[in-house]
């Protein structure tokens, strides 16, 4: 079932990006370009960034398998997942790639190519 907000059908993006070496603010402007791009692109819906910054991370061992995994919770919820330029560098990123590609999960990359276009309208 969608989700609407004031008439129009709400999209929610979780924004894959390698983020090794960026400060908070250099990706809080990326994700803000992402969305005024994705916004461009779907001019009757509503964009919602599923935000994935994480209120807790664990500390020791395998803390890149607990990121990936909340990541996947946070996929799961997505009608749109967008690839930045170099995810394929980044392991988390290809893991995701890898599941959304499997999984039918609609993707956009940066290049401006969507694939299922309008798969998210079920």
């Amino acid at each position: 079932m969608s989700d609407y907000e004031n008439g129009k059908k709400i999209i929610k993006v979780f924004i894959s990006q390698p983020m090794v070496g960026l400060t908070n603010d250099e990706l809080k402007k990326y994700r803000s370009k992402v969305l005024d791009m994705i916004q461009r692109r779907y001019p009757t819906e509503k964009i919602h960034l599923i935000n994935p910054f994480y209120p807790y991370y664990p500390h020791g061992h395998n803390e890149s398998v607990w990121a990936l995994g909340k990541s996947l919770e946070y996929i799961a919820q997505a009608d749109l997942v967008f690839f930045s330029k170099y995810w394929e560098i980044s392991y988390m990123c290809s893991l995701q790639h890898l599941i959304c590609h499997y999984y039918h999960i609609p993707i956009a990359y940066e290049d401006g190519y969507f694939t299922h276009e309008n798969a998210y309208y079920h």
